[in-house]
């Protein structure tokens, strides 16, 4: 469960192993409307796989481009068709307060490692 206000995501980085397919994200193309509103965001990324994330605004930066998710956010995308091999991201905690915040990550419809717990003192 994503608590409120959890974490700013940036740079998705997915390599396929078997077929040494690879990809990543920049968040470049994330539609900027309403930016401090947290609202359905969909774009095509840089290697034209297409991203949705729900609950997200675009008004806060983490090494460049950035989204913000609330508590019910999530960010999803379509199927890489040579699988990935390794995922991973940079996150931060974006506002201060001192909700539990975590992140859980799923892979077809499967929790792949350990929830992360974001600390509250964390920024």
């Amino acid at each position: 469960m994503i608590k409120k206000y959890t974490f700013l995501l940036v740079a998705f980085i997915c390599s396929g192993l078997s077929v040494y397919g690879q990809g990543s994200e920049s968040f470049t193309n994330i539609p900027t409307s309403s930016p401090n509103t947290y609202q359905p965001r969909i774009w095509t990324g840089d290697d034209g796989t297409i991203w949705n994330a729900t609950n997200a605004r675009t008004d806060q930066t983490l090494n460049g481009r950035a989204i913000c998710l609330n508590n019910s956010g999530f960010v999803t995308s379509s199927n890489y068709s040579s699988g990935i091999g390794m995922l991973s991201f940079t996150y931060a905690r974006a506002f201060t307060g001192t909700a539990p915040r975590s992140i859980t990550v799923w892979v077809n419809g499967l929790q792949w490692g350990s929830t992360i717990n974001v600390s509250p003192t964390s920024d």
